[in-house]
């Protein structure tokens, strides 16, 4: 009777709720598509779903936020600022839920491992038109740990000192080139403090709660280096042992009063309405196997990355800046 061969097996969906009102994976999906194309129509008969409830979904959303989520650029429709950092949440939501695994790449036209970065998703965003893109956020150190077990093809990374001691780490010296991407502002984020010597003595006094980042992302290492100045033992500080994998994470910590300070991009501290003392300008580069440079959607990245389109949107990241090099191989 039937077919015995029966699949079953379970299925995560994530949805975030604003007020009462949901921003699931079908809208998510929508909204990614409609910033990409610049246009809801046409994320609409991309998905064969209704234009008319989508849009009415979005009014819905947009009323229970208080906030607008999409705005009209030239001709186009495109995310606000509030409506890149929903989708960013529900992104970054979907992918805890679903587990942070670390499966073969097969399936996938190419996969990316990369410290967390709003660019890398705007990247991935460019790319998904016409590949099948995996992303996985795992910290700089992670993404050069999963380019030498052959897991992924290009890691986003910022880290500091000679670019040749973390690759011999991973033994990539000859099995990798690295290309210049952007540079973002990152600094200390918190509810309080408006500058570097109020926030050293708190810390100094031990009267303050911090987050963490997870060990291996370049902010940890950065984020270290500036603790080992101010106190003799960081790890004693109080929320040292708290770790999260993303700025995101980080500014929501000190947001809902969880910690009162940590080490995050410029982007989703001004999103979170949070103080921002900027500490340094990072590059953030990526290295790409050179096996893996022969793959379509992996040359397709070289090319999306060199191009205007997409240094005019990250340009529109508060806090990223484009270099005169972008794109070009630097090692």
């Amino acid at each position: 009777m039937g077919n015995p061969h029966v699949e079953i097996r379970p299925e995560i969906e994530v949805s975030l709720v604003v007020n009462g009102r949901k921003l699931d994976e079908e809208l998510a999906k929508a909204l990614d598509l409609m910033d990409l194309k610049g246009s809801l129509y046409e994320a609409a008969r991309t998905m064969g779903s209704s234009y008319f409830r989508l849009l009415k979904r979005i009014s819905e959303l947009e009323e229970a936020a208080g906030r607008r989520i999409v705005e009209r650029r030239g001709r186009s429709l495109v995310l606000t600022d509030f409506g890149r950092m929903l989708l960013s949440m529900h992104k970054e939501e979907s992918r805890r839920a679903k587990g942070w695994s670390f499966e073969r790449r097969g399936g996938y036209d190419a996969s990316i491992a990369a410290s967390h970065c709003m660019g890398v998703e705007v990247m991935a965003s460019m790319l998904r038109r016409k590949y099948s893109i995996n992303v996985r956020f795992v910290g700089s150190s992670g993404g050069l740990a999963l380019l030498m077990l052959d897991e992924a093809d290009i890691a986003g990374i910022h880290l500091r000192g000679r670019i040749e001691d973390h690759l011999s780490r991973y033994w990539l010296e000859d099995r990798v080139k690295i290309y210049r991407g952007y540079i973002r502002e990152i600094g200390f984020v918190s509810r309080d403090f408006s500058d570097i010597d109020s926030l050293k003595e708190a810390i100094i006094k031990g009267n303050i709660r911090m987050i963490n980042r997870n060990i291996g992302s370049g902010t940890r290492l950065l984020l270290d280096d500036f603790l080992k100045g101010v106190v003799k033992d960081p790890s004693k500080l109080r929320g040292y042992n708290m770790e999260v994998r993303s700025h995101l994470e980080v500014v929501k910590a000190i947001s809902s009063g969880k910690a009162d300070f940590g080490l995050a991009v410029r982007y989703f501290a001004d999103l979170y309405g949070l103080k921002f003392i900027k500490i340094a300008d990072e590059n953030y580069d990526f290295v790409i196997k050179k096996e893996s440079i022969k793959k379509p959607a992996v040359s397709s990245f070289i090319d999306i990355l060199r191009s205007e389109k997409f240094s005019n949107a990250i340009k529109k990241i508060k806090g990223y800046k484009i270099p005169e090099d972008i794109g070009r191989e630097i090692y």
